[in-house]
C-alpha cells in the first residue's frame, strides 16, 4: 500500500489546498478553510509515509528538496507566529509545490545511495548536516517573509483597499521576521560549511576537491550572506532592498542544492550492505 504512494499523490493534495486557499481570499467561507487544511494534512501524511518508506538521502537534491518541502508543509499547518500565521499559508504552499517539482525533475534513484562524509566522526558529521539543513529551513522562511514584504509594499504603493484581497501583516513585523531568520541562517550555514569542508578534505578518497561546483557555489552563497549581513548592520540596508537581496540569496541556495555533492555516493541494492 505504502509503496504505491508517489510524489503525484501528495503534490496533488497540496495543489488542491492552494486552490482552496485562493478561493478563500475571494469567498471566505469556513468550508474552504477546513477543506484546505484537510487536503494539506492528507498530503503531509502521504509525504511522511513516502519518506519513511523510501528514506531518500538528504545529501542528494531529490531527498533534500523533498525534506525541505515536508518541513514547510508542517509550517503551513502550525503557522509561523500569531501575527503572520493568517497570510503565510498562501505563500508557503507555492514554495512547497516548487520544491516537489524540483525533486520530481531531478528524480529519485531506484538503488539506495548512501553518503559517508566520515565514519570516524559521526558527531561532527551530524552537526554538519544539522547546520546545513537548519540554515536551509531558516533561509526558506526568510524568503517567504521577504515575498510577503514585497507584496505588502506593492499593496501600499498601489493604495490597496483594506479588507480586500490578501491580508498581510505590517512591513515592520515582516522586516523583524526577516532579520531574525537571517540571524539564524548565517551561523548555521557557517557551521555546516566549515565542518563539511573539514570532513571532506580529511576523510574519504571520494572527495572531489575544491573545484567541485557545489563547494564553489556554497562558498559564493556564504560570501553573499556575509555581504548581506554587512550591508544590513553596517550600512543599515532595509526595506525592499533587503527583501530583494534575501530572494536572490534563496535563488542561489536552490542552485547550490541542485549541484552534485562533492562526495561520490555509494550505490547498493535493497538487500545489499552499503
Amino acid at each position: 500500500m505504502i509503496d504505491r504512494i508517489s510524489l503525484t499523490c501528495f503534490g496533488a493534495s497540496y495543489a488542491v489546498a492552494l486552490v482552496l486557499d485562493c478561493f478563500y481570499l475571494r469567498w471566505p467561507f469556513r468550508f474552504n478553510r477546513i477543506a484546505s487544511l484537510g487536503f494539506t494534512l492528507a498530503g503531509l501524511c502521504a509525504q511522511t509515509a513516502y519518506m519513511a518508506y523510501r528514506q531518500p538521502s538528504l545529501v542528494e537534491p531529490f531527498g533534500y528538496f523533498l525534506f525541505l518541502a515536508w518541513v514547510l508543509a508542517i509550517v503551513y499547518l502550525v503557522r509561523v507566529g500569531p501575527q503572520i500565521g493568517r497570510s503565510v499559508r498562501i505563500f508557503t504552499l507555492p514554495l512547497v509545490l516548487v520544491l516537489l517539482f524540483l525533486a520530481w525533475i531531478l528524480g529519485g534513484p531506484e538503488s539506495i545511495r548512501v553518503h559517508f562524509l566520515s565514519r570516524q566522526h559521526p558527531v561532527v558529521n551530524t552537526l554538519h548536516v544539522v547546520g546545513l539543513i537548519g540554515s536551509s529551513i531558516t533561509l526558506s522562511l526568510g524568503f517567504l517573509c521577504s515575498c510577503m514584504y514585497l507584496a505588502r509594499s506593492w499593496q501600499l504603493r498601489s493604495k490597496h483597499v483594506p479588507g480586500w484581497g490578501l491580508r498581510l501583516p505590517s512591513l515592520e513585523t515582516l522586516e523583524i521576521a526577516i532579520r531574525w531568520f537571517l540571524s539564524f541562517t548565517f551561523p548555521l550555514m557557517t557551521v555546516g560549511l566549515v565542518l563539511g569542508v573539514g570532513l571532506g578534505a580529511a576523510g574519504p578518497i571520494e572527495w572531489t576537491g575544491w573545484t567541485n561546483s557545489r563547494v564553489i557555489a556554497t562558498f559564493i552563497l556564504w560570501i553573499d550572506f556575509a555581504v548581506l549581513l554587512g550591508l544590513r548592520h553596517g550600512l543599515g540596508v532595509r526595506g525592499n532592498v533587503l527583501a530583494v537581496l534575501v530572494v536572490v540569496a534563496f535563488a542561489l541556495f536552490i542552485v547550490c542544492a541542485v549541484l552534485p555533492h562533492p562526495v561520490s555516493p555509494i550505490y547498493s541494492g535493497p538487500g545489499d550492505e552499503p
